[in-house]
């Protein structure tokens, strides 16, 4: 049975040959004739019955053909899923990095804290040192009561705790207000210390 693609085989052939003969008259060679010979042959074949072999070779071609589009389908699933992979990790990735920038910001905001209270600690304690270191040396020197020692300690240091912390709550103001490069990173431990400051004396 004839299969497709399987075409007539056409061939054709041409041939010339020059002879002579004895027994003619000839100008350059007496006795001999010359004479031209030409052949033309052209041949047409077609297979009309076929064995089997054309066709086990069509069949292994398009098993050849079958499994090369399967790999090119594999390889195509491949490649989308490794860039839906990259994709996934640069998701990933990013969600990292946020959450550690905020981890980062919230370290910031606790280290803030701590140093707001640290300062308000030492401010106070310093104004409380200044009071008391006083009224000690009343109470033992002059033997006044332990209420009038620390009122009087209160009137006379006054004017210096003032002094100490009008100066505090100055220096502290632009950093309050957010002023310069980067001052609102800083700005609520000022606002913590000014507020600290002025209220509780106002």
């Amino acid at each position: 049975m004839r299969q497709r693609n399987y075409y007539p085989q056409v061939s054709a052939s041409s041939s010339y040959s020059r002879n002579y003969a004895q027994g003619g008259t000839s100008a350059a060679a007496p006795g001999v004739t010359n004479y031209n010979q030409y052949q033309d042959a052209l041949s047409l074949n077609q297979t009309i019955f076929d064995s089997g072999k054309t066709s086990a070779q069509v069949d292994v071609q398009a098993l050849g053909a079958d499994a090369a589009r399967a790999d090119l389908e594999n390889t195509s699933s491949q490649i989308i899923l490794g860039v839906k992979q990259a994709y996934y990790g640069i998701l990933q990735a990013r969600q990292s990095r946020d959450a550690y920038a905020e981890e980062v910001v919230q370290f910031q905001q606790h280290l803030d804290q701590a140093k707001r209270v640290i300062m308000l600690i030492g401010i106070v304690k310093k104004n409380a040192i200044m009071m008391i270191d006083f009224a000690l040396e009343a109470e033992r020197k002059e033997g006044k009561k332990p209420e009038e020692a620390i009122y009087q300690g209160a009137l006379i240091r006054f004017r210096p705790i003032m002094m100490t912390t009008m100066s505090a709550l100055m220096a502290t103001l632009p950093i309050a207000l957010g002023l310069g490069a980067g001052g609102e990173t800083r700005q609520p431990l000022g606002v913590a210390v000014v507020g600290a400051l002025s209220f509780p004396r106002s």
